[in-house]
């Protein structure tokens, strides 16, 4: 919900952080979003072009097995920046709000896409 259109706000409801703890976890917020746009524009190139081999191609091919490590890369890419994300908010909370957020990301690992 973090990554979603108002996920922020909603997390920051969730947790009941107060002024300054809200403060401290925005620190790292623009430079999360622009990380993340980029990887997400070239997550969206890397399945267009994975898009593009499947309307031409008639079988599985060398071409497809590129493509679709390609879009995994990029995927653990996005992975990893949404959980160094969180290690950096866990650093600048108190332990109660620590715990919440642990449980909270772990709810969201736990749902099927």
């Amino acid at each position: 919900a973090h990554d979603q259109p108002q996920g922020h706000h909603w997390l920051h409801e969730e947790l009941g952080l107060t002024e300054e703890e809200a403060a401290a976890v925005d620190v790292f917020e623009p430079d999360y979003r622009r990380e993340r746009s980029e990887l997400l524009k070239d997550f969206h190139k890397r399945m267009g072009e994975l898009k593009d081999i499947l309307a031409d191609q008639d079988s599985y091919s060398a071409d497809v097995d590129v493509a679709i490590h390609r879009i995994h890369e990029v995927h653990g890419q996005l992975q990893e920046l949404s959980i160094t994300h969180y290690y950096d908010m866990l650093s600048v909370l108190p332990p109660e709000k620590q715990d919440r957020l642990r449980q909270l990301a772990v709810q969201a690992l736990s749902q099927p896409e």
